[in-house]
């Protein structure tokens, strides 16, 4: 029975977190290892189009939505990994439904990108690294766990967030 009703409540929470499309369930198979990237398309909230250069050096990618509640559980540990990485630290928002009221109340700091081309669909939250124009690790859901350990190794840090 809890698990029916487990079942049940995250379907709704996956309606409720869809409004146009901005959720999928399932990361992009396309994202894995390997895969050149070398830059991506996008627009700043209220912003020009523009193109960040991902072939020189490492740079994380977040992939979030105003709307899932895993990436706003993901907001401490998205701050200190991009106090960690500076400025190879950018977001990417899946809508602008609330982004910018979400922004505001979470004091977001690092770059949120929207309508980014080049890069597919995902669901949220998801990491990613890309190293040169490569991506060389990817990460998909909330950072807790496993996930939140392999973060942990692989960036050399401990993240706020819960265990």
């Amino acid at each position: 029975m809890a698990v029916l009703l487990g079942m049940i409540t995250y379907q709704a929470v996956l309606l409720h977190n869809n409004p146009r499309g901005a959720i999928l369930v399932r990361p992009d198979p396309k994202w894995k290892p390997g895969v050149a990237l070398a830059s991506i398309k996008g627009e700043m909230l209220g912003g020009p189009r523009q193109t960040v250069d991902l072939s020189v050096g490492e740079t994380v990618i977040y992939v979030f939505s105003p709307a899932c509640a895993f990436c706003t559980r993901n907001i401490d540990n998205a701050r200190s990994l991009h106090q960690a990485q500076g400025s190879k630290f950018i977001s990417i928002s899946t809508t602008d439904v609330g982004l910018e009221s979400y922004i505001k109340k979470h004091q977001i700091k690092y770059p949120v990108y929207l309508r980014v081309s080049d890069l597919g669909t995902t669901g949220t939250p998801a990491t990613l690294t890309v190293k040169n124009g490569v991506i060389d690790q990817y990460w998909f859901g909330w950072w807790v766990d496993d996930t939140k350990s392999k973060l942990e190794k692989y960036f050399g840090l401990i993240l706020p967030g819960s265990n």
